[in-house]
């Protein structure tokens, strides 16, 4: 529930944060996307490249709803998802024994 998933609009490549409210299995929200770009009903949204956690464009779900609400700079993105996860039966955890190093490098290749 608490984890933030760099995505982006398949078309466009627009990106945000996918985060999950907790209660529906089959809906999340895109944020973070400006007012400025274009979101359209159906859009497929995928994965970015800016994650250490998940390969960029892995489908994540398709856009229901976008709106920006009176005063606000950025989108609110409604995502139905293409995963049914109320009806998972397996799933891998996998543990990244070398997250940590591959996050301190990746670090060190950002210039200021």
């Amino acid at each position: 529930k608490d984890i933030r998933i760099s995505a982006q609009t398949k078309m466009t490549k627009d990106f945000g944060s996918l985060v999950w409210d907790g209660y529906n299995p089959r809906k999340a929200q895109l944020i973070d996307i400006p007012n400025h770009v274009t979101i359209r009903k159906g859009d497929k949204v995928v994965t970015t490249a800016f994650s250490s956690i998940f390969p960029e464009g892995i489908s994540i779900g398709v856009v229901t709803n976008a709106e920006i609400k009176t005063g606000d700079n950025f989108y609110t993105v409604d995502v139905q998802l293409s995963t049914p996860f109320e009806h998972l039966e397996y799933v891998y955890i996998i543990d990244n024994r070398m997250g940590a190093e591959q996050q301190r490098l990746e670090e060190g290749l950002k210039y200021d």
